[in-house]
């Protein structure tokens, strides 16, 4: 019994939706029920066998089925038998051939957009047809939506013919839509989900709550949605015109990207109606056209700042000149797009200021190192030290340290004249005591005693430095030896040692003396042999005054 109310109840629901259609069937024979549905593309069906006729109705056995998971009328053809009103049956192979035009058109929608002209000028002939042989509203609007569509928006055509095309398309496009309000409606729904967030993020900044539609749309047809991919194509094109590599040429194209969002806006929002009003619209509108002129005059300052090459930059009025010369170039586009490219404060934080922050850093980084060369210049003992001052002020004339090192370098001077004045005055008094032929007196130590020595040189070769005279003990009995050396110039010390006996006395060869120049005297050391195998080493001068 339930089963049976169940059946009876889906009977109007049927009645309604399958398409109208009559004839008489034997019993046993194969009949095609049409299962529309929410487009085309989702039409389905069912075959069955008739089982017997009651009146006006039907009673069929369902032997094929095909539909979608979500057809309302699946749950009633998978009872197995149902009632089904006469005239919504059709001739098993009359329902077929219409169900497989059907979906043949479908395809040939599908391969529109990947078609050459030829092929999609033959495909929507075909579709036209099969629309006026069904009387198909839907392929039909789809058929006129794409012919507009290839009028007003075709790829082949320039970016900017047609993004100037974009307003007269609309117009068309609310003509058309005027004949349909359901697929208005859903288009309407649509779009103001798809665009909630952007709308409400300009609202938000603006100051103002909007009142968006707030439906969900329905399931569309193939009409439907076409109107969607349109819209979405339309507003690629948009974005794409406002995102060109060249800023430049986007800025040229801005009172086009303009008109055609303010024509794609208004039909999507009723003129406003979908959120509010025409004066939110307005207001919505033209704060976007501010963010986009806004953005777009931020990529011509990078631009143009790209091409400039600031290290070449060096002084003030290269800098001045480069400012200048960019200034000039945003205006150009600041007049494309009516906000200004470069402001006041542009000088400043990219030309002028640069510079200044370089010589800035180029000064510490010359100060550091001109801290560095003067601890290096600290850091020498004083031989070197002297030399490492006049690198110093070589390289850093005008140094912070300059006139310390100035001055260090003048008595370092001054001391190494005297030294050198001292030095040739001993290099004199030494070359005076060697070639004089003069007999001198001295004393060494001995044993712990100074004995009195007379020592005079009689050779002394400039070229090898080397001396040699003769050294008499007179407290020795009168002993008298040769001595032979070596004068050093360089350490200013005299080296000699008694080599031959030439009056015997009680005195003995081999003794080692080392003078060097102190006021009249030389002085030095006197080396002797204490025992056989020690040696000692004890005082000894000369008097050269």
């Amino acid at each position: 019994m339930r089963q049976s109310v169940l059946r009876y109840t889906f009977l109007i629901l049927l009645t309604l939706l399958l398409a109208a259609c009559s004839g008489k069937f034997d019993t046993g024979e194969k009949v095609w029920i049409d299962l529309p549905g929410k487009s085309l593309a989702r039409d389905g069906y069912a075959v069955g066998q008739v089982i017997e006729y009651k009146d006006d109705l039907v009673h069929v056995q369902v032997i094929e089925l095909r539909a979608d998971n979500g057809h309302e009328l699946l749950p009633v053809m998978r009872i197995g038998q149902v009632y089904v009103p006469a005239r919504s049956l059709s001739p098993y192979a009359e329902g077929k051939r219409r169900f497989e035009e059907k979906q043949r058109a479908v395809r040939l929608l599908d391969k529109l957009d990947s078609a050459d002209a030829d092929e999609a000028r033959k495909a929507l002939s075909e579709v036209s047809r099969i629309a006026d042989k069904y009387d198909l509203d839907e392929l039909r609007r789809y058929v006129a939506l794409y012919q507009l569509r290839n009028r007003y928006l075709a790829k082949p055509m320039p970016l900017e013919k047609r993004l100037a095309g974009v307003p007269d398309f609309i117009e068309e496009l609310e003509k058309l839509l005027r004949a349909n309000r359901r697929a208005y409606d859903y288009l309407v729904d649509w779009s103001m989900m798809r665009y909630r967030s952007m709308f409400v993020d300009v609202a938000r900044r603006l100051g103002f709550a909007l009142n968006l539609a707030n439906r969900r749309p329905g399931a569309p047809d193939l009409f439907e949605q076409a109107l969607v991919r349109v819209v979405r194509d339309i507003q690629d094109m948009i974005d794409r015109a406002g995102n060109d590599k060249d800023p430049m040429r986007a800025a040229r194209r801005v009172k086009r990207i303009d008109k055609a969002e303010r024509a794609l806006m208004t039909l999507l929002s009723r003129n406003g109606k979908a959120m509010g009003g025409e004066e939110t619209l307005d207001a919505l509108l033209e704060q976007k056209g501010i963010d986009r002129r806004q953005r777009l005059a931020m990529r011509v300052k990078q631009m143009i700042l790209s091409r400039i090459d600031f290290q070449r930059i060096k002084t003030r009025d290269q800098a001045q000149q480069a400012w200048r010369d960019a200034r000039a170039q945003g205006r150009k586009a600041g007049k494309l797009l009516g906000v200004p490219v470069f402001t006041k404060d542009d000088e400043k934080r990219y030309f002028t200021g640069p510079l200044e922050e370089r010589e800035r850093r180029a000064k510490e980084r010359a100060r550091r190192e001109e801290e560095r060369a003067w601890r290096r210049v600290m850091g020498r003992h004083s031989v070197a030290r002297y030399k490492a001052l006049r690198q110093y002020l070589k390289r850093y004339p005008n140094g912070r340290h300059a006139a310390r090192a100035r001055k260090m370098l003048k008595v370092m001077t001054q001391a190494r004249k005297k030294r050198t004045r001292l030095r040739k005055q001993r290099e004199q008094t030494m070359l005076r005591i060697l070639t004089s032929g003069k007999t001198y007196q001295g004393k060494a130590e001995y044993k712990g005693q100074m004995l009195d020595f007379r020592i005079r040189f009689s050779r002394y070769s400039r070229k090898t430095g080397n001396v040699a005279g003769v050294m008499t003990w007179p407290s020795r009995k009168g002993a008298s030896n040769r001595i032979e050396g070596r004068f050093d110039r360089d350490k200013r010390q005299l080296v000699f040692r008694e080599t031959k006996e030439i009056a015997s006395g009680d005195w003995h060869t081999g003794d080692e003396y080392r003078f060097t120049l102190s006021g009249n005297r030389l002085v030095g050391t006197h080396r002797y042999k204490r025992f056989l195998l020690i040696n000692k080493t004890g005082k000894a001068w000369i008097a050269v005054h």
